[in-house]
């Protein structure tokens, strides 16, 4: 996987942590990863991302 994006991130008072990092993998899928674990891209992320990067 190649790591696209990352957003370094602050922990909240309730111990959150915001930070994230989007990740392509080499069939083509994005995927983000967060404290709590890799999840797949929702669409709208995927759109934000690549209007972010244009």
């Amino acid at each position: 996987m190649k790591k696209i994006a990352e957003k370094e991130g602050n922990r909240t008072k309730t111990g959150y942590h915001t930070g994230y990092a989007i990740l392509k993998s080499s069939n083509g899928k994005y995927y983000v990863s967060q404290e709590s674990g890799t999840r797949p891209a929702t669409k709208k992320e995927i759109e934000s991302l690549k209007s972010q990067t244009e």
